[in-house]
């Protein structure tokens, strides 16, 4: 994660994490440990967000002078990160193939390829592909 990104609503950022991760190392690791094994109590309260509006100029007015902004627990943040890195190797087995969007080496062309083999196949029903 960015050091020093918008913090959540704990007011924490990355680089503090950073800064004194020998110290709280073993909590990091307590809690991620009871978020794997689904055995935790109050968590919810990570899944909560702070939406706020960040001014574009000192002089906002209007609401299109503002900017949004989604402010999300660090641990939060930190979880989701461990998850999606140890999910991304695997998803090509858990993914259907004609669902590969966002499949690190997968092709957009997979499932138009699907549309227009249909006519081919001699397919009992009507069907309409429109060639890419």
């Amino acid at each position: 994660l960015p050091a020093r990104k918008a913090p959540g609503p704990d007011g924490f950022i990355a680089e503090f994490v950073r800064a004194c991760w020998g110290t709280i190392r073993q909590d990091f690791l307590d809690v991620f440990q009871q978020l794997f094994e689904l055995r935790s109590r109050g968590f919810y309260k990570l899944n909560q967000a702070l939406l706020t509006l960040i001014p574009k100029r000192a002089d906002a007015n209007e609401l299109r002078d503002y900017r949004p902004i989604c402010l999300i627990h660090l641990v939060a943040k930190i979880f989701a990160k461990v998850i999606s890195l140890r999910l991304a190797p695997r998803l090509g087995g858990l993914v259907s193939p004609n669902q590969n969007a966002f499949i690190p080496a997968a092709s957009a062309q997979g499932p138009a390829d699907y549309a227009q083999i249909g006519p081919h196949t001699g397919l009992r029903f009507p069907i309409v592909a429109i060639p890419l």
